[in-house]
């Protein structure tokens, strides 16, 4: 299925993971039909700018918002406030058995980079922005 995300989403995505620099944000990300147009940030359980746990009340209370919206759920962000979008081992563990999309947002740089992964980083996909 092919993904776009609309660029509101981008912003708010972005606006998201920067309010919560230094520590690593999360959340997840939702869609209609592969369009991607809602961005639920959840608390980092870790509170760690290096690692990441969706709190697991959060993370089933957003997935019965999506479902009552009639959204799919397609993807989980992280932020890397320190270090560039490249999965860390503990990203790579973490995504294993997990079939949505991974999102890694880099503030390493002045401009962040955004990067989109297959399920389990198999793969990185373009991000297209509408």
């Amino acid at each position: 299925m092919s993904i776009t995300f609309r660029s509101s989403v981008i912003r708010t995505l972005l606006a998201d993971v920067r309010a919560r620099a230094p520590q690593e944000a999360c959340g997840l990300l939702g869609a209609a039909g592969g369009d991607v147009c809602l961005v639920l940030p959840l608390t980092n359980a870790l509170a760690s700018p290096d690692r990441f746990r969706l709190d697991p009340r959060e993370q089933f209370d957003s997935a019965r918002l999506l479902r009552a919206r009639g959204l799919d759920l397609v993807a989980i962000y992280h932020s890397h406030p320190h270090t560039d979008a490249v999965p860390s081992l503990e990203d790579r563990e973490l995504a294993r058995g997990v079939p949505h999309l991974q999102m890694i947002v880099s503030l390493v740089d002045p401009e962040p980079r955004l990067r989109l992964f297959e399920p389990e980083y198999r793969g990185e996909r373009p991000l297209v922005v509408v």
